[in-house]
């Protein structure tokens, strides 16, 4: 039996009666749940299959938060990498590198790496306004990437900043770890940028794919 747009509709609204809210959740729930029944030969009614399959979900979507933070860990590594694969990438890093060259040459090497710091900063911080911004506002567009997804695209990244601290000291007497340390996390964070904006647009997708179900 093939489900139609309103059947998929209704289970979108019923997994989300059932505490899923986010479709970057519910989307692979329904696709999984819409698959099992149309493979059915004695179709149950809809609601029933459902009310079997609650608990399922429930474990399925627990699984999959706990799972969350290697998979997206790995999905940033690989969008790292691939920058390196990227021509674009090394013009970019070359200007990068120039001017820190200039300032450096002109201002010394304390003020160079004071300014990489407030750079890498200010990305990190941008990452917090972003992860509020989409992760806590109430509209329905806000769910198309949870805060659990956000969080741990951007807990490696900002252990660069936790560990300044530590690094400090090495930084004062080899400034030149402190270029690299810096240039590296950025490119880090720039990545995570790139890849919870990636993610959002494939979340958009589905979200309107949904959303067009009521038409």
């Amino acid at each position: 039996m093939k489900l139609t747009k309103e059947d998929i509709l209704n289970i979108d609204k019923y997994l989300i009666k059932k505490g899923i809210k986010y479709i970057d959740i519910r989307y692979e729930l329904i696709d999984h749940l819409v698959t099992e029944y149309e493979s059915i030969e004695n179709y149950p009614d809809l609601e029933s299959f459902l009310r079997k399959r609650t608990a399922w979900c429930r474990i399925i979507a627990e699984k999959r938060a706990n799972s969350i933070h290697w998979s997206y860990q790995k999905s940033l590594l690989k969008r790292v990498l691939s920058f390196f694969k990227t021509p674009p990438f090394y013009g970019v890093l070359l200007v990068w590198l120039s001017i820190l060259i200039s300032i450096k040459a002109e201002y010394g090497s304390v003020l160079m790496n004071n300014s990489m710091f407030w750079v890498f900063i200010g990305v990190v911080l941008f990452q917090y306004v972003d992860m509020i911004f989409w992760g806590i506002r109430s509209k329905k567009e806000s769910k198309m990437l949870s805060i659990s997804t956000l969080i741990n695209i951007y807990s490696l990244p900002n252990i660069f900043m936790y560990v300044v601290g530590i690094l400090e000291s090495i930084f004062q007497t080899h400034p030149n770890c402190a270029t690299l340390y810096f240039t590296i996390a950025l490119i880090v964070n720039i990545a995570a940028l790139i890849e919870v904006q990636t993610k959002r647009k494939r979340g958009l997708k589905e979200y309107e794919f949904l959303k067009s179900s009521m038409v």
